[in-house]
């Protein structure tokens, strides 16, 4: 089969698989002509960017029907019956009219549920227009992209973290350092990598969202012999020399690796961290009509792992880019209720200290969004260490929660992403 047909084979089975809409659908999007529904129409298209009209209007029909007549209700759902009791609690809204403006923003325009919690646009639904669910996150990316000519370029050196690494280094900005040409074949491998460097990270060199990430160490077996162990990103154990070297493999299998050494935390943020666990901290540049700015800036704390050994995710925690100061995130609905409790207690143990380095990370990160250039904007994950701050990477396809609910929607005119 030639590459060709393997795209068209992928494309076709993400749309079979597919039960929601290509973007926001309503009758607006027909009859009204305002910049905001505009933009949500072209975000609409770039989800299908090789479609014709007519093509683009076939599938978008079909994918519409199967939404409004199964997919979106029961979407709809299983979002109402695991948010309303604290939405109630949060906004005073009951039950049954949580339900009804519901089926107004999942049924009348396809917005995903869950986002319309996450944004708090069940309470307030004539902003529903001014956010992008994560569902729509990377065509709304590829749409602010487009009027960058060098875009494509800028993305495909982001996406590969080594030459993203040696670029900036170049240019003064601190980069986690990877092991050249890493190939194993057996533990035996593993083994004296580990000896040699210690806790190591192994990833893609070009991917994102962690795909087949995972760390590991070498520990003492009850016998006295050293066996390898180690953690996916997802919090799962790697409990032996084999699972290990079958997660070596499975990565391997995506993609080229990149190995590095684990970065340690500062002492200020090691506690709210499992050991042996990197707390990211992301700074988000945006380059518009008033030049390249910073947008916003949190950490992203991993939680501790349940006794399945997953960790439930991560915990975001924002600070303030005039002071470095931790605050809570907002949480509209009241459906985050143990991760803003947690994210409290880390604002509590900070003691109104700032995040350590925070000037030194906004700084670098202005530059090396300066250094890549043709992007609208740039997600730059930092991990602080106690001798100063290591960049990590650049991601231009991030998720847009955050950034929304500390900045307000991407496509609302007052909130400075526009």
């Amino acid at each position: 089969m030639t590459a060709g047909a393997d795209r068209l084979s992928a494309r076709w089975r993400r749309f079979w698989f597919r039960t929601a809409p290509m973007g926001l659908v309503s009758w607006r999007l027909i009859f009204t002509r305002t910049p905001t529904l505009a933009a949500h129409r072209a975000i609409g298209r770039q989800e299908a960017p090789g479609a014709g009209p007519i093509v683009f209007g076939l599938l978008q029909a079909i994918l519409w029907v199967r939404w409004v007549t199964y997919g979106g209700w029961r979407a709809l759902f299983a979002v109402w019956a695991a948010h309303r009791r604290a939405c109630a609690d949060a906004t005073g809204m009951g039950a049954g009219q949580q339900l009804m403006r519901l089926v107004r923003l999942a049924i009348g325009r396809a917005m995903p549920p869950a986002a319309a919690y996450q944004f708090g646009v069940i309470a307030t639904p004539a902003n529903g227009w001014n956010f992008i669910a994560d569902r729509h996150v990377l065509a709304f990316h590829r749409w602010r992209n487009a009027r960058f000519p060098g875009a494509a370029a800028a993305a495909e050196l982001l996406a590969d973290k080594q030459k993203t690494a040696l670029l900036l280094a170049a240019r003064g900005i601190p980069t986690a350092t990877s092991l050249d040409h890493v190939v194993v074949i057996d533990p035996a491998l593993l083994k004296a990598l580990a000896r040699r460097h210690g806790r190591l990270f192994c990833k893609l060199r070009s991917g994102s969202r962690g795909a087949g990430a995972f760390s590991y160490w070498l520990s003492q077996a009850e016998t006295g012999q050293e066996r390898l162990a180690g953690m996916r990103l997802s919090g799962e154990s790697l409990d032996n020399d084999d699972a290990v070297l079958s997660a070596w493999r499975a990565l391997c299998a995506q993609g080229e690796p990149l190995v590095q050494a684990v970065l340690r935390n500062h002492p200020l943020l090691a506690p709210a961290a499992p050991e042996g666990v990197a707390i990211t901290v992301r700074l988000i540049t945006r380059l518009g009509e008033d030049g390249l700015k910073l947008a916003c800036a949190c950490l992203e704390v991993p939680g501790a792992a349940g006794t399945d050994g997953r960790r439930p995710g991560y915990i975001m925690v924002p600070f303030d880019l005039a002071s470095g100061r931790l605050f809570p995130l907002p949480d509209p609905c009241g459906i985050a209720a143990q991760q803003t409790r947690q994210a409290a207690e880390l604002v509590g143990r900070m003691g109104g200290e700032p995040v350590p380095f925070w000037q030194e990370m906004a700084d670098h990160s202005l530059a090396a969004h300066a250094a890549i250039a043709d992007l609208w904007a740039v997600a730059w994950d930092w991990v602080v260490t106690p001798e100063g701050p290591v960049l990590l990477e650049g991601n231009t396809g991030f998720s847009g929660v955050v950034p929304q609910l500390l900045m307000g929607g991407f496509l609302d005119q007052r909130s400075g992403w526009m």
